[in-house]
C-alpha cells in the first residue's frame, strides 16, 4: 500500500489580513445612516471643518438625506464612509 503525501503552502500574511477583515467587519456597528454628530465622531471632525471639506463635495452631497423641507440632514452611511476616505487622502 503506497501512502500519499501531501503539501499544503500557506501564505500567513494573506491569512491574517483576511482574519483582519473578518473581525473588523463582524465588531462593525451596522449602520443605515450617520447625522453630523455621527459624522463629528468617526472623523474627529468639527462641525464647520466637515462643513468645508467634506459635507460640500459632490461624492458626500448625492448621499444626503433630509426630512421634510428644513429638517434634520442625514447621510447613507457606507456610501458616505467611502467618500470621506476618498476625500481625506486627497487633502494630504
Amino acid at each position: 500500500m503506497n501512502l500519499a503525501q501531501i503539501e499544503i503552502a500557506v501564505d500567513k500574511e494573506m491569512v491574517q489580513r483576511s482574519l483582519d477583515n473578518m473581525v473588523r467587519d463582524y465588531t462593525r456597528p451596522r449602520l443605515l445612516l450617520c447625522d453630523i454628530d455621527e459624522l463629528k465622531r468617526i472623523t474627529c471632525m468639527s462641525p464647520s471643518s466637515l462643513e468645508r471639506h467634506i459635507l460640500h463635495d459632490p461624492r458626500v452631497k448625492q448621499h444626503e438625506r433630509r426630512v421634510g423641507e428644513r429638517g434634520k440632514r442625514y447621510w447613507i452611511y457606507e456610501p458616505v464612509e467611502k467618500a470621506i476616505l476618498e476625500i481625506i487622502d486627497e487633502l494630504e
